[in-house]
């Protein structure tokens, strides 16, 4: 990393190509001959590799691309704007005594404008204000 805080772009292509290999795949014949070639905008914020998603057919909202986790996880608030049905009270903390507390959410599902017929299911929301304090981007996930 420069002393400007820039980073190497990288990474980030990296996790967006893995992104667009994943979200090409045709669901009903995972081979690598039915997967085809896309370009994914994205922006790269402290860090982070941020895509413009919808939510439920939302209006675009940028989510942090997290090729390492398993569950789309949504700002808690979002969640509540968007009307998202949350379920349950689920508590996660880290190395500190801090406790966050979040819901599981049910019949919620995110997509990539220009990827017709790519979903994933968004399981999770946690409150995500630490992750925007630290830059200039409302977050969504």
């Amino acid at each position: 990393m420069d002393p400007m805080g820039k980073t190497p772009f990288l990474p980030a292509i990296l996790c967006a190509s893995t992104l667009a290999l994943t979200a090409l795949t045709d669901k009903s014949d995972n081979t690598l001959e039915n997967l085809s070639r896309a370009t994914i905008p994205f922006e790269l914020v402290l860090k982070h590799v941020l895509v413009s998603v919808e939510v439920n057919n939302s209006q675009p909202l940028p989510f942090i691309l997290d090729t390492g986790d398993k569950f789309a996880v949504i700002d808690l608030d979002r969640a509540k704007e968007l009307r998202l049905s949350l379920q349950g009270d689920i508590q996660s903390g880290g190395a500190g005594a801090a406790v966050l507390h979040g819901s599981y959410i049910q019949g919620s599902s995110f997509t990539i404008s220009g990827f017709e017929g790519y979903s994933q299911p968004i399981t999770i929301a946690f409150p995500l204000k630490n992750l925007e304090a630290r830059s200039d981007t409302r977050l969504t996930a």
